[in-house]
């Protein structure tokens, strides 16, 4: 499960893209970048699971993209060569020494 919210519409190298808040409730390995590939929606960056990637479109799902692929192709010409656009925003856990939690909070570099 993931939840999701859209923080903004945004323009990136001249191509619309959205910028979402993404939160891994069962916390499975690659899970945000498969769902957001299995909604048709990938990752910015993902060379995984995003257009043309190495990983089954769309998550392995047999589904029609919600988002013109000629659309995620120039995305992607157009950050080619720029890390995956995912961040931690914020990351806790329970120091494994002093037993309490810790949060570690950084904007997005990008």
């Amino acid at each position: 499960i993931t939840k999701y919210e859209v923080i903004a519409r945004e323009e990136l190298n001249g191509h619309p893209v959205t910028r979402v808040s993404l939160t891994s409730v069962t916390g499975r390995t690659h899970q945000l970048n498969v769902h957001c590939a299995a909604f048709g929606h990938p990752i910015v960056g993902d060379n995984v699971y995003g257009i043309d990637g190495e990983a089954a479109p769309h998550g392995g799902l047999a589904v029609t993209s919600r988002v013109d692929e000629e659309l995620q192709r120039k995305i992607k010409a157009a950050t080619e060569g720029s890390p995956v656009r995912i961040h931690a925003r914020s990351i806790s856990f329970k120091h494994p020494v002093t037993r309490k939690m810790v949060t570690i909070e950084s904007p997005p570099p990008f």
